[in-house]
C-alpha cells in the first residue's frame, strides 16, 4: 500500500486482506477479480480514494499471480527444449 502513496497502518491491511483473498475465492470472478478489490476497498474505508486501493490490489494480482505464472512458463519452456536429445538403440 505503501508503494502507491497509500498510508495505511499494516494492522489494518493484515486484519482485512485475509477477508477480500476469501472473496476473491468465490467463484464469482475470473482469479477473484473484482470481488477481491471491492471487499478490500469497502473494508479499508472511504477516507482513501478508491482507484489507489484498486490499484494496490490490481499491483498484488500481478506481482502474486500473473508474474510468478510467467515465470513459471518460461522456466518450464527453457527446461524442456534444453533436455539433451536420448540416443535410440536400434
Amino acid at each position: 500500500m505503501h508503494s502507491i502513496g497509500l498510508s495505511v497502518s499494516i494492522l489494518k491491511v493484515v486484519a482485512f486482506w485475509p477477508i477480500a483473498i476469501f472473496a476473491g475465492i468465490l467463484p464469482i470472478s475470473v482469479s477473484g477479480l473484482g470481488t477481491r478489490d471491492l471487499t478490500f476497498a469497502l473494508s479499508i474505508g472511504d477516507n482513501f480514494n478508491n482507484e489507489s486501493i484498486y490499484a494496490a490490489t490490481f499491483l498484488y494480482t500481478f506481482l502474486v499471480y500473473w508474474f510468478l505464472s510467467i515465470i513459471s512458463a518460461v522456466r518450464l519452456f527453457i527446461k524442456n527444449t534444453m533436455k539433451p536429445k536420448s540416443l535410440e538403440i536400434v
